[in-house]
């Protein structure tokens, strides 16, 4: 199976499989935070943090016992929204 990029300067790079008529593009990956680094991101303590991660407010996943938890960017993104609707509706 032979991949060739296709580059067009507008659009990230795909790359095109000919002999099936495939085409993949490339996966986009969506960073993790530490709880520290949302805490200062929101401007929180860290306690606040976990609180909306232990009350499902702030979806995250448990990495280890030692690393803690991890933010998905998106989810953190999704929370601000959320926010900026709720103080725009009152």
């Amino acid at each position: 199976m032979v991949v060739s990029p296709t580059v067009d300067h507008k659009r990230p790079t795909v790359y095109t499989n000919r002999a099936y008529g495939v085409t993949l593009a490339p996966k986009v990956v969506d960073p993790l935070l530490t709880v520290r680094d949302v805490a200062q991101e929101m401007r929180v303590a860290e306690k606040t943090v976990r609180r909306w991660i232990n009350t499902g407010w702030l979806p995250a996943m448990k990495v280890s016992d030692q690393s803690g938890w991890r933010i998905r960017r998106s989810d953190l993104d999704e929370l601000i929204r959320r926010q900026v609707a709720t103080r725009r509706e009152s």
